[in-house]
């Protein structure tokens, strides 16, 4: 079979919503330097009922339906969300619905959890090791695919108003300028001068020329946004191979690198005008080859770009805290944010490819713990012991026995103590008991304040308990059972 021929058969398999936005983007590319133009003024489309952001292929498919119907909203939502906000569709001069065939699909999925019968929750992956992962996302894990239809709030009667968004002038947007800020500090240092923008991966730095060589802020941000999309490709952040200068994968980096520009700047809300951007045609033409020779080369780097957007914006609340919310953000509420970030990089894409097996980015550390006055023998009653050796005999004993000795197995020290408590509140459900068994382990640092490891053991107890009672589990008692529990650190 040819290429021409295998490549069509490629597209005739897409979806008709991917189909779309193949067919319009790969117009918009042909065109040239204005590809950009169509949605550079569009804001990030959005549930009018929910406040939620659409990703992904469904961002990319309402933006350009608004921009073919000219819709000047940028919200969103179902026909039942629309009823039950008691609002209609609006009609015409002659009293036809505007609604009438006016609606977009949209693709949502949801990983389905085989093993629990139920929604998969991420958090089951706490505490697994590399291995463990792969294992329990291969044979438990699914995906489970739906269809919506949605209406534009132009459409809609009884929609509260929009108010129009205030731009100032000069293009200057101090959130966009918060996150170049930030990442230029706390992750690839900006470098300004020279002529040329680009991203050098050994050094992990971003290159730009200085500002007045820009057209004005709008070009500034576009590109500054680009570049810090590849560097969130470092092995460091969302661990992206590299690739070489001229090759297909090269063409596809700086695609999703575009791309992720156009999701910022929207969730950002830079304000960009027609016919502004000058993209260089010689990448445009890279695009092309590779989208034309494989589309779902196109809609895996929307993955990725959503995938980019969603890890910089996560970064972003970091820039204007105050002194207090800094110094909280710096104790228990900073696992929450590696969470976060972690979930983005475990996000599976819209390609349908399950999560990576790829360990959350290691957070700086306590300095290692003196095991020599802990460990299984400084524990003195025998009831502590067994729980201990229950959790070593388990399934996964050697992931135990590594967060025992105060080993790194998960990559956020929070995380780790947390796993090793869910391990251990399979076998017991004493909190005295759990917490004395911690502090004769590596994970236990006496610095810590009492009320962190308080909070860690009502949540590892509380997730195994629910765990027990939507799966009716006893407490596990074979080896089988209760490594698998576990494991599964829930």
């Amino acid at each position: 079979m040819s290429e021409e021929a295998t490549n069509n058969e490629v597209y005739e398999k897409l979806t008709p919503q991917r189909k779309f936005i193949y067919d319009k983007l790969v117009s918009f590319f042909e065109k040239g330097a204005d590809w950009r133009q169509g949605w550079s003024s569009l804001e990030a489309p959005v549930n009018a009922a929910t406040g939620t952001r659409y990703k992904g292929n469904n961002f990319m498919s309402l933006i350009i339906t608004a921009m073919d119907r000219g819709y000047t909203d940028n919200r969103w939502l179902t026909y039942k969300q629309m009823k039950d906000k008691d609002w209609d569709f609006k009609t015409d001069a002659e009293g036809n619905s505007l609604g009438r065939g006016a609606g977009v699909t949209i693709e949502y999925y949801t990983l389905f959890d085989k093993e629990e019968q139920k929604p998969f929750d991420r958090s089951v992956l706490i505490g697994m090791d590399e291995d463990e992962r792969h294992d329990y996302l291969k044979n438990n894990v699914r995906v489970m695919r739906k269809f919506y239809r949605v209406f534009n709030g132009d459409i809609i009667d009884g929609i509260p108003e929009k108010k129009p968004k205030e731009h100032d002038e000069s293009g200057y947007n101090k959130r966009a300028e918060n996150i170049i800020a930030q990442w230029s500090e706390t992750e690839s240092p900006i470098v300004y001068g020279g002529r040329s923008a680009f991203y050098r991966r050994p050094t992990d730095t971003i290159h730009l020329p200085v500002r007045d060589d820009f057209v004005d802020l709008q070009e500034f941000y576009s590109t500054a946004l680009h570049e810090i999309g590849h560097s969130t490709g470092h092995e460091k952040r969302l661990n992206r191979p590299h690739s070489k200068f001229g090759s297909a994968e090269y063409a596809e980096e700086e695609l999703r690198a575009e791309l992720a520009s156009v999701f910022l700047e929207q969730d950002l809300g830079v304000s960009v005008e027609d016919n502004h951007l000058e993209n260089n045609s010689a990448y445009i033409k890279m695009w092309l080859s590779a989208i034309k020779s494989d589309p779902n080369v196109l809609f895996k780097a929307i993955a990725d770009a959503d995938k980019i957007a969603g890890y910089v914006m996560q970064k972003e609340p970091l820039k204007a805290m105050s002194i207090e919310e800094a110094e909280k953000d710096a104790g228990e509420d900073n696992s929450e944010r590696e969470r976060r970030l972690a979930e983005i990089r475990e996000k599976p894409s819209e390609e349908y490819i399950l999560p990576s097996e790829i360990a959350a980015k290691a957070m700086p550390r306590s300095s290692p713990v003196d095991m020599s006055a802990r460990g299984i023998d400084s524990l003195k009653r025998l009831d502590d012991r067994a729980v201990v050796e229950k959790a070593m005999d388990g399934k996964y004993g050697t992931s135990f026995s590594t967060l025992y000795s105060g080993g790194a197995l998960v990559g956020d020290e929070t995380l780790d103590e947390s796993s090793l408590l869910k391990r251990l509140a399979v076998y017991t459900s004493d909190k005295e008991q759990l917490l004395r068994i911690l502090k004769s382990s590596g994970q236990y640092r006496d610095e810590k304040p009492n009320s962190h490891y308080e909070r860690l053991i009502k949540n590892a107890l509380d997730e195994v308990s629910q765990m027990r009672q939507g799966n009716e589990l006893q407490p596990a008692i074979s080896p089988v059972k209760k490594g698998h529990v576990g494991a599964n650190a829930k």
